[in-house]
């Protein structure tokens, strides 16, 4: 597996510390000198590091609030603001504490104790103690937040002493650090909301992140300023806030005029490159420009209608899955994104929780993964005779032994796959007889009047989570409904994987769950999206966690000499 791509022009001593993609360690290209701010006296000035005054980012969505309590988007206008309990290590993805100073599970997992940090505070100086961990959990529950789902079933919050806490759920919540690494589960400001409002506080929210806002003009910009008391992550080190006085975010939803900002430096650092757009832009061997590519928390996937027939015949699936199990399709579908597919086999992307090596090859061993299509596809048409498809007419198409043929509609969500995605697969699973025509329609429609209701036969579809409960909301029998597989053996285990704290014991849970989906086939893992974000060279140390879904950190930034 190759490292994250980073594109450039012609220099090579961009100092930029990049991830490597598979929880390997990383190793940054250039070290930064970290600025140190030792304790003086009172009458000593403090020595200050050397600030960038104004970062210009372009980013091309305008969330509608940045009330973490009120709604269920999360991005880096959020992020800037919000300070975490935990955070996972841009490195390798381990559990670290921020604001934490330490964390336990306690009678089976019921009982979660978080410590904070002492001396730890708000962007306007208001301490931040185990009182504040009570209140924002319930504001969050007053107000019914969105995102209350992915907390688990919060019974209570106990104040044990000035930085102790208790979170007491009515079960155990395995997820639970993962979610604590979100910053829809990070400390709000009771003062501050108390003082300005909930409104005024969505459009203005000041937090315990790197910066706060000072303003936000709709449809346009929001202004952030340096957090003076911003605690820097444990993963990059250094002591002090940001060096850099002010983000400008600006929105920015082109395609193409985002790029065009970058590159005539109207802005300095873009959140994202179209896939469309990505090739042009490495192409022109920018030397003023770094493109960094990062595999994030989502999966696209081939699906089954698995209570529909024929597809509730796990032989036909499984059919399908070695079809396009080849690492030629999973190359193909590679070049058709012009290089941001990054190949999967098994149920989950290497940067999500659970994720295990082990059974990702043994996902792509029961594909056949290193045959060519020709040999796979007579395996699988073995298979597909064993279920009662044959070429009965000699017209190529496979029949049923009633005759029916096997030609089914392929739902395609245009926001997520391209016609010619949909039509490479249909022309490959063609070869081997089986007719699929793709429907390309919105996701919603798709959702809505088709995998909710079960009027589908087979689809292409996503998900996207950071942690391998995604199994359980995906295919559980009290869950969504996409594939519409699930087993009592299944709920078992799943429900294992959401209530057992105990890591290793946790992971035999994953991966008997893993091994059930890789042995049914109630889907086709194809691959992981690469996500792109791109900036100008005068820049260094900008760092990409890919564990956490990309956020962009910003603790060791510094302009390259001579910029």
């Amino acid at each position: 597996m190759s490292s994250v791509l980073v594109a450039r022009g012609v220099s090579k001593t961009l100092a930029i510390a990049i991830v490597a993609v598979v929880l390997v360690a990383a190793v940054a290209i250039t070290a930064a000198v970290i600025l140190s701010r030792p304790p003086a006296p009172v009458t000593t000035p403090r020595p200050q590091p050397v600030v960038i005054p104004q970062l210009k980012i372009g980013h091309n969505y305008e969330p509608d609030t940045l009330d973490l309590h009120a709604t269920t988007w999360a991005d880096i206008t959020s992020a800037l603001v919000y300070g975490t309990y935990l955070v996972r290590d841009w490195r390798d993805g381990t559990f670290l504490g921020y604001l934490a100073e330490s964390w336990r599970f306690e009678e089976g997992g019921r009982v979660f104790v978080i410590r904070l940090k002492p001396g730890l505070r708000f962007a306007d100086g208001t301490p931040i103690n185990a009182s504040v961990i009570k209140y924002t959990y319930e504001r969050m529950k007053s107000k019914n937040a969105p995102t209350l789902a992915i907390f688990g079933k919060l019974e209570r919050v106990e104040v044990v002493d000035e930085l102790t806490a208790k979170l007491v759920f009515e079960e155990p919540y395995a997820p639970l650090l993962v979610v604590l690494t979100n910053s829809y589960q990070a400390p709000f400001n009771p003062s501050y909301i108390e003082k300005v409002g909930d409104v005024a506080y969505g459009r203005a929210p000041l937090a315990a992140g790197p910066f706060y806002v000072v303003e936000w003009k709709a449809g346009d910009y929001i202004l952030y300023r340096q957090n003076p008391y911003y605690l820097r992550r444990p993963d990059v080190g250094g002591t002090g806030p940001v060096p850099v006085n002010e983000i400008y975010l600006k929105f920015i939803k082109d395609p193409v005029a985002l790029v065009t900002a970058l590159e005539t430096g109207a802005v300095d650092l873009i959140t994202t490159v179209s896939p469309e757009l990505f090739p042009s832009l490495v192409a022109k061997n920018n030397t003023d420009i770094v493109v960094v590519t990062f595999p994030g928390i989502q999966l696209n996937y081939f699906g089954f209608n698995c209570i529909r027939w024929p597809f509730n015949d796990s032989r036909v699936r499984l059919a399908i899955a070695i079809i396009l199990g080849g690492e030629d399709i999973r190359q193909a579908l590679n070049e058709i994104n012009n290089g941001l597919a990054y190949p999967v086999w098994g149920p989950l992307v290497p940067t999500i929780v659970g994720f295990d090596k082990a059974m990702e090859q043994y996902a792509k061993e029961k594909v056949y993964y290193n045959l060519p299509l020709s040999e796979r596809i007579k395996i699988a048409r073995e298979l597909l005779k064993g279920a009662g498809w044959e070429d009965r007419d000699g017209d190529g198409i496979l029949e049923y032994l009633d005759g029916t043929p096997f030609s089914f509609p392929l739902l395609v969500p245009r926001e997520f796959y391209s016609t010619k995605e949909a039509e490479y697969l249909a022309y490959v699973l063609k070869q081997a007889g089986l007719e699929f025509k793709p429907l390309i329609l919105d996701s919603v429609t798709i959702r809505d009047k088709y995998l909710l209701t079960a009027e589908h036969y087979v689809f292409l579809y996503v998900y996207g989570w950071q942690d391998a409960l995604i199994l359980r909301y995906l295919f559980h029998s009290t869950g969504v409904k996409r594939t519409w597989f699930s087993t009592p053996e299944l709920d078992y285990i799943l429900d294992k994987v959401a209530s057992v704290v105990d890591p290793a014991e946790r992971q035999e849970w994953i991966n008997k769950a893993q091994k059930i989906l890789i042995d049914e086939a109630p889907w086709v893992p194809l691959y992981a999206p690469l996500s792109v974000v791109a900036w100008r060279s005068v820049y260094t140390n900008i760092i990409i966690n890919q564990y956490e879904g990309g956020t962009i950190l910003l603790d060791l930034i510094s302009l390259r000499v001579g910029g």
